[in-house]
């Protein structure tokens, strides 16, 4: 029968799964809460590619992508709430001239 390691809980547990780690895709928000990564997909890379992250601040950041709303890529924006295992899900569909905002998407720190 095989053993497995004791399950975290309480404050170490809730830290650990905050261990979102930055790289050249992956922008880390509110110390590791939130993990951002954006996907750009056109007839260059219908696979897709990985815009690159830049981190301003503990709270701000942003990605190196050549679009805007007048773009006709695909953008798609994924937002992982490391605390409570939520995702968001943002899709610009390819040759749809729009933009979004979404001003509560990420939860207030609390007192």
């Amino acid at each position: 029968m095989a053993s497995h390691p004791p399950v975290e809980t309480g404050f170490f547990a809730r830290r650990l799964r905050l261990a979102c780690r930055p790289d050249s895709a992956t922008l880390c928000l509110r110390e590791g809460r939130f993990a951002v990564r954006i996907e750009i997909e056109d007839v260059v890379a219908p696979q897709g590619r990985p815009a690159v992250a830049t981190a301003l601040t503990s709270d701000t950041g942003g990605f190196w992508v050549f679009l805007g709303s007048l773009t006709d890529v695909e953008v798609i924006i994924r937002v992982e709430d490391n605390e409570t295992g939520e995702t968001w899900t943002y899709r610009k569909p390819p040759f749809v001239l729009e933009s979004h905002a979404d001003i509560e998407a990420l939860p207030a720190p609390g007192p």
